[in-house]
């Protein structure tokens, strides 16, 4: 009979705080909420223009919803390789959103 000898290892991984991203601008805020609005209304075109404004300007929101039209094309002609760029730039300031984006889209092995 033999016997079953388990091995455990300890790794050390850094652990970086939790971090949210920085407050956005009233302007910023009202540009997230158009192009909110607009998606709910299928004006995709519309909001794509809001969500790209504001993602320009370093809202982490939008650069997230401005990468997930680009990554399925709504508004917008399809760029899986830009979303991943928006992804992670939203990721750097913070955004658990563009984290959580960023490792789907890494698993599909997109970027």
């Amino acid at each position: 009979m033999m016997k079953k000898v388990r091995h455990y290892t300890s790794v050390s991984l850094p652990v970086r705080a939790p971090s949210q991203p920085p407050e956005p601008s009233p302007h910023l805020v009202e540009l997230c909420e158009r192009g909110n609005k607009a998606f709910v209304e299928g004006h995709y075109e519309e909001a794509v223009h809001c969500y790209r404004q504001a993602a320009e300007q370093g809202s982490a929101y939008a650069q997230v919803d401005y990468g997930r039209m680009l990554e399925r094309g709504l508004g917008v002609e399809k760029d899986e390789v830009a979303a991943v760029a928006w992804y992670r730039s939203a990721a750097e300031l913070g955004s658990a959103f563009g984290q959580v984006d960023l490792g789907r889209v890494n698993e599909k092995g997109i970027g």
